[in-house]
């Protein structure tokens, strides 16, 4: 009897065993599905002129609606958990502390007033339009107040549109994530607990979004100690991956805002730890690695917007969907033109001009980030009662992202040419590049004619009709320089990089010449020569207009 009980217990567990490995093997099984999926649509858009995010989305609605596939449900945890550290962190990881610093005053505005004027006027909008209670429109007005224009972002960067305005975007998108996650929290818990104190609320707010920027620039200097005193780029990458998980874990637990927090430690260990404590070789693994992540991570979210369309049903709500998507607009219009001109008043100069304020307002599309908080509302409140309107707003929230993605993300590139701020920017950089490169040939060739005349080995007469060569060549150039038409900020932002290239190179040229005059060590030149290569490509990622230019210098002898 005994025996037969304990072997039904050994059967009993091997069978929970075996169904556990079965549920393990199908979550694998999906997972690699949608790797797949992934890579078929990374590749095919290499060959159609779609966006790659944009092509998730749609690839996402494809499978979805084709019978017979598993159901794959986008969970809040997922969204948040897992894939918002890895791209709060990612993008904070790359973006210029010194554009940031440029432009702090117009991203603080968007991502504060900016968010809370989004909250107020799609909420005034619904409660007018349609009478939609206020508990409701305040949190669908919060769920929309933060941006997710990661095909936008890279559309410019495809396209060279401004660093500044790639900045600016990219900036307010990361610090609204944290104010919109802050004002959204704090207007669910008021719904509900069911009572509600200015002071408190204004009191809560500003400690918890301070509370995360503190926290996370504490975790950023550990971070910073820890990595100068690394070596090895595998660890280094690892404790950046610590740093981005654990610092949002970290502020979950605190109750302090995660989203600030991982993006004000992504900034001080990307902008510092790359500049100061990282080897050219580490700062170039970490730097791809971080890119894989930020790339897979978006992949996924896409796609898994896509699938999400067969748990939705849209048919009771097209009217408030519509409602929704037009308010929507119609606050990023005012919040967007209010705080561009008061930016332009104050400078005195255009900062924000007219043709980037529409570019701003239809770049702000929604994302994962609003579909994360809508799916996160609670189904029940304290006492019990549903959640008003919960459906009501997940299904507006899911509409007005397809909106964005699908019509806005579709055409913000016919847009930009249309604003003059087109493809042709690449175009025009790379054809100042190479006549400014002919030139600088030409001056090189005539140069060392006249050397080879001090040196008798040329003859005057031969010299001169050799320089006349060159200046007949040099004039036309220089026509062909007039009538380049290139914008005055791109001008100067390319003179910049390509004076910054040549004095790189100098650099490196006079320490070689110190090497070869014993003046260095073979040990000492390599040091140097690293650090100038750290220089360079700091210089090359801040100034990049798209991809990342390659600059190889020569390495230096044993």
């Amino acid at each position: 009897m005994i025996i037969e009980t304990i072997g039904g217990i050994r059967i009993n567990l091997l069978l929970t065993a075996a169904e556990g490995s079965r549920e393990t093997l199908n979550q694998v099984t999906i997972v690699l599905w949608l790797l797949i999926a992934v890579t078929v649509v990374a590749v095919l858009t290499k060959y159609i002129r779609l966006p790659y995010v944009i092509a998730l989305v749609l690839a996402g609605l494809v499978i979805a609606l084709t019978p017979g596939i598993p159901t794959v449900t986008l969970t809040p945890d997922l969204i948040v958990v897992v894939f918002l550290p890895a791209l709060l962190f990612e993008a904070a990881y790359n973006l210029s502390f010194e554009q940031l610093r440029q432009n702090v005053r117009f991203i603080s505005a968007l991502a504060l007033w900016g968010v809370l004027g989004t909250v107020a006027i799609v909420a005034g909008l619904l409660i007018w339009l349609v009478g939609l209670p206020w508990e409701t429109a305040l949190i669908f007005g919060a769920i929309v107040g933060a941006t997710d224009p990661v095909s936008v972002v890279a559309t410019f960067r495809k396209l060279g549109i401004s660093h500044r305005l790639t900045v600016l975007i990219e900036g307010e998108s990361l610090f609204n994530d944290g104010s919109a996650l802050v004002i959204f929290n704090l207007l669910v818990g008021i719904v509900v607990a069911g009572k509600f104190s200015v002071w408190e609320s204004l009191s809560q707010f500003v400690i918890v979004a301070a509370g995360g920027l503190a926290l996370g620039l504490i975790i950023g200097y550990f971070a910073l100690a820890l990595l100068s005193t690394l070596n090895d780029y595998l660890t280094e990458i690892l404790v950046t991956i610590v740093v981005a998980y654990g610092t949002f874990l970290a502020a979950e637990q605190i109750g302090v805002s995660p989203a600030l927090a991982v993006v004000a430690a992504g900034l001080l260990v990307g902008n510092f730890g790359q500049e100061k404590a990282m080897s050219a070789t580490s700062r170039a693994a970490v730097g791809l690695s971080w890119e894989f992540f930020g790339y897979l991570a978006n992949s996924l979210i896409f796609l898994l917007v896509g699938l999400e369309v067969r748990a939705i049903d849209f048919s009771p709500y097209w009217g408030m969907i519509g409602l929704g998507i037009g308010a929507t607009l119609i606050s990023r219009i005012l919040v967007i033109a209010f705080f561009s001109n008061l930016s332009n008043f104050i400078s005195g100069r255009p900062l924000i001009p007219f043709n980037w304020q529409i570019l701003l307002v239809w770049g702000g599309l929604r994302g994962a980030l609003s579909l994360a908080l809508a799916l996160s509302l609670p189904v029940v409140l304290s006492n019990g009662n549903p959640f008003p309107d919960r459906d009501k707003l997940l299904v507006m929230t899911f509409g007005l992202i397809l909106f964005s993605l699908l019509v806005q993300g579709l055409t913000i590139q016919p847009l930009t040419k249309l604003l003059g701020l087109g493809p042709q920017s690449n175009e025009v950089i790379e054809k100042y590049e190479i006549l400014n490169g002919k030139l600088s040939i030409i001056r090189t060739s005539r140069q060392k004619i006249q050397e080879l005349v001090s040196q008798d080995s040329l003859s005057a007469e031969v010299a001169e009709k050799l320089v006349e060569e060159y200046n007949q060549r040099e004039n036309s150039l220089s026509n062909e320089f007039q009538e380049l038409e290139m914008p005055g900020e791109l001008l100067m932002e390319e003179q910049l990089l390509s004076c910054r290239r040549q004095l790189f190179q100098l650099e490196k040229n006079s320490a070689r010449e110190l090497h070869s005059q014993g003046v260095l060590s073979a040990r000492s030149l390599k040091v140097i020569w690293e650090e100038i290569d750290n220089r360079i490509a700091g210089n090359e990622e801040s100034e990049k207009y798209g991809n990342v230019k390659e600059f190889k210098g020569n390495e230096p002898l044993s």
